[in-house]
C-alpha cells in the first residue's frame, strides 16, 4: 500500500509539474505572438491541473460516488474551482494585453480579430463565474489603443494644418523683416508666436492625461485654440474632422465602432 501511495503521489507530482510548465509556456507564447499555440497549452495545463486535483478524490462505484464527492470532498472541489478561475483570469489578461501589440508588428491579430478575442474572453470569463468587477479592466489595453487609432487621423490632420500654416508664417516673416533681418526684436517676437503655433502640432500621446470619454471634446478645443490662424480656417479643419471625432466619441463613451467599413478597412494613404 505504501508503494502504491508513493507511486500515486509521484504521478500527481509529475502531472502538476507538466501542468505548471504548460501554463507558463502558454503565457510566454502569448507574449511572443503565438497566441493560438499558447491558448492550446493553457487549455492543456488547466486540464492537467484539474486531473491532478480530481485524482485525489475517492473512486467509489455507484451512487455512493456522488455522495462521497459532495459530502467529503466539496472543500477540495471549491478550491479547485477557485484555482482554475484565478488561472483563467491571469491567462486571459496576458492574451488581451499581448494582442494589440502583435497587431502593430504586422503580425497576429488585426483590429477585427482583437475585438473578437476580447468578446470571446469576456464570454468565457462570465461562463466561469468570474465577476465583471474582476475582469472589466483586463481589456483596457485594447480599448485604449483602439481609441488611439481613432484619434490618430484627427491629430495627423491637425499637425498637417499647423505645419502648412507655419510655412506661410515663415514666408510672411521673411517678407516683413527682410534678409538680413532689419528688426531683430520684432522678428524675435514673431518667432515666439511661430513657436507657439508649432507646439500646436499633436498626436494621441498628448491625450494620455485626459479622461478617455473627453478625448473628442479635447481635440475640438485644441483645434479652436490653434494660434496664428483665423476662425474660418479653424472651422474648416473642425468640419473636415467631424466624422472622425464622432467615431472617437462613440468608442470612448459606448465602446461602439460607429463606421465599421472605415475602421476595419484599409489604412488611408497620405
Amino acid at each position: 500500500m505504501s508503494l502504491t501511495r508513493n507511486l500515486q503521489a509521484f504521478g500527481r507530482f509529475v502531472l502538476a509539474a507538466v501542468a505548471l510548465a504548460s501554463l507558463l509556456s502558454s503565457i510566454w507564447l502569448g507574449l511572443h505572438d503565438h497566441v493560438p499555440a499558447g491558448t492550446l497549452l493553457a487549455g492543456l495545463g488547466l486540464l492537467l491541473l484539474a486531473f491532478v486535483q480530481l485524482s485525489r478524490f475517492k473512486h467509489i462505484k455507484g451512487l455512493g460516488f456522488e455522495a462521497e464527492l459532495w459530502e467529503s470532498k466539496q472543500e477540495e472541489a471549491a478550491e479547485l474551482i477557485t484555482q482554475t478561475r484565478a488561472l483563467l483570469k491571469i491567462l486571459s489578461g496576458a492574451m488581451l494585453r499581448s494582442a494589440p501589440r502583435m497587431g502593430r508588428m504586422m503580425a497576429g491579430f488585426d483590429r477585427r480579430e482583437q475585438l473578437a478575442l476580447a468578446a470571446d474572453v469576456e464570454t468565457a470569463l462570465k461562463a466561469a463565474g468570474v465577476p465583471q468587477s474582476e475582469y472589466g479592466g483586463m481589456r483596457d489595453e485594447i480599448d485604449r489603443l483602439i481609441a488611439w487609432d481613432l484619434a490618430e487621423p484627427v491629430t495627423r490632420a491637425i499637425t498637417k494644418f499647423v505645419r502648412a500654416r507655419g510655412d506661410e508664417v515663415r514666408k510672411e516673416n521673411v517678407q516683413k523683416f527682410g534678409s538680413p533681418i532689419r528688426d531683430t526684436e520684432g522678428f524675435a517676437a514673431e518667432h515666439r508666436k511661430l513657436q507657439k503655433l508649432n507646439l500646436s502640432a499633436t498626436d494621441p500621446n498628448h491625450l494620455k492625461d485626459v479622461p478617455r470619454p473627453l478625448w473628442a471634446d479635447s481635440l475640438r478645443k485644441h483645434i479652436e485654440a490653434i494660434p496664428l490662424t483665423d476662425a474660418a480656417s479653424r472651422a474648416g479643419l473642425a468640419r473636415s474632422q467631424d466624422e472622425a471625432l464622432k467615431d472617437l466619441l462613440a468608442w470612448t463613451t459606448d465602446r461602439t465602432i460607429r463606421r465599421p467599413d472605415v475602421f476595419f478597412g484599409p489604412e488611408p494613404s497620405e
